[in-house]
């Protein structure tokens, strides 16, 4: 017998119908009743690539548990613009961060103010300079306690845990971020002793030694004694330490020194020693979720802001590079609720910070935000989806405020391919094109062999740039006498 278009069309249906109530819905993610986010001011991504448990047992541990993100990167390249991404889960740009007065957008909520909403408890723990509230960083946390620079993570880190175990029967949301990778670096009686024949003085014969010059005339300085202090600078212990009669930056602390290259390892040995400092604090605040059994259900984020060159291309520091050293992150999720189940996951496609709060606001449950810039990453860390792995990003990079402005540059990354504007401070006669994959340390410019790929991400970047929104004004008060202060001693004002 003859069956008809039609019933051969409703069998199909039917049959499909009868499969799909075969099989079983996948679960509903569960929703966390803990976040914690942790950034750490300066931490590159290669610091935390591949951590043994011998120098990072901690960091080592949960990227073991959990998810580990290989190809993220910052949203800028340096504190304010990338934390505004970090928190809100819009473009830099999209904040008068360029205004005279930089701040967050006011009309533009933060992921603190949006959990506070859900209610949960809120609160962050910083260490001052662009985190400070007169950036608007403060909105929506109920407590946002200003902690002395590195004091969280050498002194006053109990204020944080016991910030946790005053909550523990409440949803929260923690935020905490730390200085403690950043320049200074110390490692200044480290270089002394490995290097004896460098006849170097104790760190307060070299203050004492300052004080005899005047901080208004250092070309009156010896050429001997510039050098010292120039090299003296990214080693000390303290930012209040260092000295203030040649510049406090690095970008002129090393370079001039007849001992460059023992400078800059002495610069890296520092930098390790501080991660190695932030991964016994992040032991110490594991220990107290599972002491008070909240360690099951709190979903734990580590990433950092930006990271930092140590002369790959001519420069240290952060700010003006668009150099993999300073844009590419960590990011490492731990979730035991999670990812016991489903066990761990290593993620290859590319992320970058605006994927943030999109992602913590999903696993929250709710309701999904079509002004987010960024992807929901849920379903990757839940196992149940693949990311894209063509999808393009565009960090900003951008120079550090009250430092000489420069024009902002949109870099372009289609992995594995990374496109770089001109700027004759970048190192290049012209753009750039590199292939991170074969090139990782993005010493060859493409450019010439590949101009029709470098077009494609230059017309991406635009039309990303394109599709921003304006920032509302901003507000009209600046940073305090005490801000400019702490951001004086950050090396960011000269």
């Amino acid at each position: 017998a003859r069956v008809s278009a039609r019933h051969r069309k409703r069998t199909v249906l039917l049959l499909l119908a009868g499969l799909a109530a075969c099989t079983p819905e996948p679960e509903p993610l569960p929703n966390p009743q803990r976040i914690v986010l942790v950034s750490l001011d300066t931490v590159r991504a290669d610091a935390l690539a591949n951590p043994s448990p011998e120098e990072l047992p901690n960091l080592t541990a949960l990227a073991a548990e959990g998810a580990h993100f290989s190809q993220a990167w910052a949203a800028a390249s340096y504190t304010l613009p990338s934390h505004a991404a970090m928190l809100t889960g819009h473009d830099a740009a999209e904040h008068p961060l360029d205004a005279e007065h930089p701040s967050l957008d006011t009309d533009t909520p933060t992921l603190a103010e949006r959990l506070r909403t859900a209610g949960f408890a809120t609160a962050g723990f910083h260490e001052g300079g662009y985190l400070r509230e007169g950036y608007g960083f403060g909105r929506g946390f109920e407590l946002y306690q200003l902690l002395p620079r590195r004091g969280m993570i050498q002194k006053t880190f109990d204020l944080v845990l016991d910030w946790i175990e005053t909550h523990a029967d409440e949803r929260f949301f923690l935020f905490v971020h730390t200085y403690a990778a950043h320049d200074p670096y110390g490692g200044w009686d480290t270089l002394r002793r490995e290097h004896p024949e460098l006849g170097l003085p104790a760190a307060p014969a070299v203050r004492a030694l300052a004080d005899e010059y005047p901080d208004d005339d250092p070309a009156q300085l010896p050429p001997v004694h510039r050098q010292l202090f120039q090299l003296y600078n990214p080693l000390a212990d303290r930012d209040r330490h260092r000295v203030d009669v040649v510049a406090r930056r690095p970008v002129e602390a090393v370079a001039e020194s007849p001992y460059f290259a023992l400078g800059v390892a002495a610069m890296r040995a520092g930098y390790a020693a501080r991660v190695r400092s932030i991964d016994t604090a992040i032991g110490r605040l594991r220990e107290r979720l599972e002491a008070l059994g909240l360690w099951e259900d709190t979903l734990l984020v580590v990433t950092s802001d930006h990271g930092e060159a140590f002369y790959e291309h001519g420069q240290p520091w952060h700010g003006y590079s668009p150099y993999e050293e300073v844009l590419r992150v960590p990011w490492i999720i731990s979730w035991p609720r999670l990812f016991a189940d489903r066990g761990p996951v290593e993620i290859e496609a590319p992320v970058w910070h605006l994927d943030l709060v999109p992602t913590l606001l999903a696993l929250v449950g709710l309701e999904p935000d079509v002004s987010l810039r960024g992807h929901n990453l849920s379903g990757a860390l839940a196992q149940t989806e693949e990311l894209e792995s063509e999808r393009d990003l565009f960090p900003l990079v951008l120079e550090v405020d009250f430092l000489d402005r420069e024009p902002p540059r949109r870099v372009a990354i289609h992995p594995p391919l990374k496109f770089v504007p001109y700027h004759p401070r970048f190192h290049a006669d012209g753009d750039q094109l590199f292939d991170l994959e074969t090139d990782p340390g993005e010493t060859r410019n493409l450019l010439a062999a590949q101009p029709e790929e470098a077009r494609k991400l230059r017309i991406a970047a635009d039309a990303y740039e394109a599709g921003l929104r304006r920032p509302s004004a901003p507000a009209t008060t600046g940073p305090d006498a005490e801000t400019f202060e702490d951001l004086r001693r950050l090396g960011y004002v000269e």
